[in-house]
């Protein structure tokens, strides 16, 4: 009976200590990237960077000119993909945007039509939700996932 409880403690033993720590080596990855790269924001205790972006946001009331957007999803830097709703109709479509996280703001610039840009102050932040204020006041976006794009 020992010597299968001494070998149960080994073989966990080995299990336990062979096993990589994915969550430390992004976290240390994250820290350098944040502290290199993005301008970060606080709001209390809580610390907001350009990171903290990636991954599929749900919105009801922010408007990029007549379209609604219903969902923006940022995968990469400087670029999110926007799922749009015109206003008289149901039908729902994709279009990418280029943005400019400068801290305080946050800058979404049509590919299409450079000249068509929507920018908005980084008003609060709470784990999975973020509020943008625009001229027309401030709106909840509600983080879905952490995903890769479309």
């Amino acid at each position: 009976m020992k010597k299968l409880f001494y070998l149960f403690v080994l073989s966990l033993t080995i299990v336990l200590t062979s096993c990589e720590c994915r969550w430390y080596d992004d976290q240390r990855e994250e820290e350098h990237y944040r502290k290199r790269n993005s301008q970060v924001i606080y709001f209390g205790n809580l610390s907001f960077y350009e990171e903290k972006l990636f991954g599929t946001w749900g919105c009801t009331d922010i408007w990029f000119g007549n379209e609604q957007v219903k969902e923006i999803v940022i995968s990469e830097y400087g670029k999110a993909n926007v799922q749009l709703q015109d206003a008289v109709y149901t039908d729902r479509y994709n279009r990418t945007y280029l943005y400019k996280y400068s801290g305080k703001y946050i800058t979404f610039i049509n590919q299409r039509n450079e000249r068509e840009s929507f920018q908005f102050k980084v008003y609060d932040y709470k784990p999975g939700s973020l509020w943008l204020q625009d001229w027309q006041g401030v709106h909840e976006v509600r983080l879905y996932g952490i995903c890769n794009g479309y």
